[in-house]
């Protein structure tokens, strides 16, 4: 919806646009659920999906690691306004729906 934001990831459905490290999620996938960080193109073929169709991919963004664990920071807006905020932590570089999550709630 966004393709020129600075503070959006670059995300396509096909990972012809990358030639270095990438990121490909299931279109419809939750909380780690499917999510492979990929180095090239050919291991996308190695990971066995027929379906490639169904998978976005997505630029690759070095977290900061902070103590051995690696934040992401999750917003909402509803109507075009702030609604909520999560950060979610985990030791590994994709958080999981057992990661450490601390929500914030805006009113």
């Amino acid at each position: 919806m966004f393709p020129d934001s600075p503070y959006l990831l670059k995300t396509y459905k096909n990972p012809d646009y990358f030639s270095k490290k990438f990121v490909m999620k299931h279109a419809q996938g939750r909380e780690g659920k499917e999510v492979f960080i990929l180095n090239d193109k050919i291991e996308i073929k190695n990971l066995n999906h027929n379906k490639t169709d169904l998978y976005i991919y997505q630029e690759y963004f070095e977290l900061p690691n902070f103590n051995g664990k690696y934040p992401v920071v999750g917003s909402w807006i509803i109507d075009e306004k702030p609604a909520g905020l999560g950060i979610r932590e985990d030791k590994t570089l994709i958080t999981m729906n057992t990661s450490s999550f601390v929500p914030h709630r805006f009113y």
